[in-house]
């Protein structure tokens, strides 16, 4: 009896053990595979919708820096700036002292601001601090503020007869951009963003970072993940996977735009760092995104520390759950988890910040999240497997973008493409794309993936920028940089028709005597009268511009001097009647001179007919003023043809 239990207890075992090793086994095969393609379709989609954190982050950092650019683009050629320029006296100061001030309480942002000498010695100087103490603010900011957040931008100033006269600096911290930043980021629970300088030193550090004994003045990105930093140094744009997580990352140039704001000769300087607005591709941030290795893998906690005794209790529960027929409702539980983790993915992909598409090798939209659906008004069964993205676009953008579609096919990458998109409703929107290309073993295309990210805000603080840059604060007229560039287009247009060209310079006389007598206030109201008066009188065709203080020119195309002559005298003659309404309820009246210029030659630039043209003005002027003088063709008035009052 003893043997045939023996062998009974053997045939039980060898049986036990071989269902143990087939639910092991079938579990393996059965659960590594689905276990693998979960985890690769999550990194793909966390590693989309961090891209569009990263472009959040691009988008705040140059708004940042576009404010900063407009702001000194406003100051530098301002007319308070310019009158101190030209006259340094302490009526110039204190209004200068008083404007730089008005700035530093609107714009947190900034620290102290200076007018200097071409020496480098502050002439007017407004610092955050002193104003905060000045009036008896309780708050002032922290001295021991991290110095990789202040950052100071110069720029060369000049006086009205465009001498340089002066350097304008603006010394800023990026405090409120940092909060913003984290604000944003933050939004996301399951990363650590951060922003990490030119040298790798912290400018916003990750959440992580907070609880070390490391100082920030001791410590930055570099040293603390050096494998990442190097990464960094040698590529744009990419990821790293570490033992602390994936570590996804793009470079920040915060001074590159498509169409500059800053002088060319402005200077940043950061950490040391010196950078000229004309060359700005050597300086660079960094915004980083970590996502935790545990996020990733999306493992029990009891797995990833008892690993070995899990897989022995689920080979047993696995037998037990199939001599029970149990192993159905353990089939139900896995399936509504994976529902779940389904659901889950495509949220995160359709609620992105960003756009996202995907593109068949034809061209075709296989996949849009909503994101970029409610830009476009359409549903997704309006453009999914039935449009082209060129179908999307206007068509000189679908033109560009079929070159671009093939070089994407063999290159496998697309950066920063501007392109112009077509709303369901007709109207227009501007984004900018960056596509990958997913390739098959062979190296065959099968299809793209792009992040779209809106630039509609970006062009309209572009185009902001470039109003303020082309016209005078007070008049609403050209500026002297923009009559420069009208003016030598029209000289080139009018060189290939052989078409006569006059230009007018214009003075207010004895303007000096209306400040002095009734104050700038005044003499602002004659300035605006004026160019109002000027700009009732002429043609849309002709160029008027204020070239600085009470000096004004007209550029007058495809106008023969005898009309030039009495286009003048009816200038001057609406202007001597014209009436400026002083703040007591008097009428103030003003009389101008005039200097007239034709061109005599296709080679006469613009800067010889305006001194030809200045010429004349001054011989108005010393023969009684209120008068128009044409300039003889050898740049001096000519007398016998000028026209008297």
């Amino acid at each position: 009896m003893s043997a045939k239990t023996d062998a009974f207890k053997r045939q039980v075992l060898r049986l036990a053990g071989a269902y143990l090793v087939v639910a092991i086994s079938v579990l393996l095969a059965l659960g590594w595979p689905l276990h693998e393609n979960y985890l690769r379709s999550r990194v793909e989609v966390i590693e989309a919708r961090e891209q569009g954190y990263l472009s959040i982050a691009d988008h705040m950092v140059h708004k940042e820096f576009l404010e900063v650019a407009g702001d000194l683009g406003v100051i530098s050629t301002s007319a308070v700036l310019t009158d101190f320029l030209d006259q340094p006296n302490p009526l110039h100061h204190q209004r200068l002292t008083l404007a730089l001030e008005q700035v530093v309480r609107n714009y947190g942002r900034y620290v102290d601001l200076q007018v200097q000498n071409l020496q480098g010695q502050p002439l007017v100087q407004v610092e955050r601090v002193a104003l905060l103490q000045q009036n008896h603010l309780s708050q002032v900011a922290a001295s021991g503020a991290n110095p990789a957040t202040v950052l100071r931008i110069s720029t060369p100033v000049f006086n009205s007869r465009q001498r340089q006269a002066g350097i304008l600096q603006l010394e800023f911290q990026i405090s409120e951009l940092l909060d913003a930043f984290a604000k944003v980021m933050a939004r996301n629970p399951f990363h650590q963003a951060m922003l990490v300088g030119p040298t790798g030193e912290w400018l916003s550090p990750g959440s992580f970072l907070m609880g070390s004994a490391i100082p920030l003045a001791q410590s930055n990105f570099a040293q603390q993940y050096p494998s990442v930093w190097a990464a960094m140094s040698r590529q744009r744009t990419g990821a790293v996977q570490t033992a602390q997580g994936l570590f996804l990352f793009d470079a920040i140039h915060p001074l590159e735009f498509e169409a500059s704001p800053l002088p060319p000769a402005a200077v940043l300087h950061h950490q040391g760092m010196t950078v000229m607005a004309s060359q700005p591709g050597g300086y660079h941030w960094r915004s980083v995104i970590l996502v935790p290795q545990d996020f990733l893998e999306d493992t029990p906690f009891l797995w990833r520390s008892h690993g070995p005794l899990v897989g022995v209790l689920l080979a047993i529960l696995v037998f037990v759950s199939w001599i029970l027929a149990e192993r159905k409702v353990y089939a139900n539980v896995e399936r509504a988890r994976e529902q779940q983790d389904a659901q889950e993915i495509a949220a995160l992909y359709d609620q992105a910040p960003c756009g996202y598409h995907s593109l068949d090798t034809h061209g075709y939209i296989i996949r849009m999240n909503l994101t970029e659906l409610g830009w476009l008004g359409y549903e997704r069964a309006e453009v999914q497997n039935r449009l082209r993205l060129t179908d999307l676009l206007t068509p000189a953008s679908a033109a560009h973008f079929k070159k671009l579609f093939t070089r994407l096919k063999v290159s496998g990458q697309l950066r920063d493409i501007a392109l112009d998109m077509v709303r369901k409703d007709g109207s227009i929107l501007p984004v900018l794309l960056n596509a990958t290309a997913e390739m098959s073993p062979q190296g065959e295309f099968l299809s793209s993936r792009t992040v779209c990210v809106d630039m509609t805000e970006i062009q309209r603080l572009q185009k902001a920028l470039e109003r303020k840059a082309n016209t005078d604060g007070l008049t609403g007229l050209c500026n002297r940089r923009h009559f420069f560039e009208l003016g030598v287009r029209e000289l080139s247009r009018a060189t290939r028709h052989h078409r006569p060209v006059v230009v007018c310079m214009i003075d207010i006389d004895h303007f000096k005597q209306v400040n002095d007598t009734y104050g700038h206030a005044a003499g602002d109201k004659v300035l605006v009268v004026m160019a109002r008066t000027l700009a009732q009188q002429l043609r849309d065709t002709d160029v008027l511009a204020r070239l600085g203080g009470e000096e004004f020119a007209i550029l007058l195309p495809d106008t023969p001097l005898e009309i030039a002559k009495e286009i003048a005298e009816r200038l001057r003659t609406a202007l001597a009647d014209a009436r400026v309404a002083l703040d007591d309820g008097g009428l103030l009246h003003f009389t101008v001179s005039i200097g007239v210029a034709l061109r005599h030659s296709s080679t006469t630039t613009l800067e010889q007919m305006l001194r030809s043209a200045d010429v004349a003005l001054y011989a108005a002027k010393t023969a009684g003023r209120n008068q128009v003088h044409i300039a003889a063709s050898d740049g001096v008035a000519a007398k016998e043809n000028s026209l008297f009052v």
